[in-house]
């Protein structure tokens, strides 16, 4: 814990934030989404409040935040997906996975969400084959939110 007070906040330089962030997430509350932090649960919370805060979205009133504290599984399990559904309290299929890791979170769709690939920062270090309902820049997911 005294690692993720002291230590921890240093990360924050090798960090990119994105300004639309912020935005999309406004526009997605303004809605009425449920909007969820599903990163994967192998931090405390400390540090993926932490996290949040180097993007400038830790304020936003998210109804979960995956961490080690609050979840059974971890990505890419498909129980870990089932998990964030029941705790959002919607249905798999009502549910969209935002992400850019093609293991980890495209495998949200083997419960029946839907899934947006964001290839700015495109991780698929295994190469598999690439299975998604959306892909696209960061800038592509903005437009998507705004035609929601």
């Amino acid at each position: 814990e005294d690692y993720y007070e002291k230590d921890f906040p240093h990360l924050k330089n090798v960090t990119r934030p994105n300004p639309k962030a912020r935005p999309v997430m406004e526009t997605l509350l303004a809605k009425g989404v449920r909007v969820g932090i599903a990163t994967n649960p192998v931090f405390p919370p400390r540090a993926i409040e932490e996290r949040l805060r180097w993007v400038d979205v830790a304020d936003i009133p998210y109804c979960l935040i995956t961490t080690y504290d609050n979840m059974h599984y971890c990505k890419p399990h498909p129980e870990y997906y089932s998990e964030v559904a029941d705790m959002l309290k919607v249905k798999p299929e009502r549910c969209l996975m935002v992400g850019n890791d093609v293991e980890e979170d495209l495998a949200a769709r083997k419960i029946g969400m839907k899934t947006f690939l964001v290839e700015d920062c495109l991780q698929n270090s295994r190469d598999l084959p690439i299975e998604t309902d959306y892909r696209g820049s960061f800038q592509d997911l903005v437009a998507f939110i705004n035609d929601l």
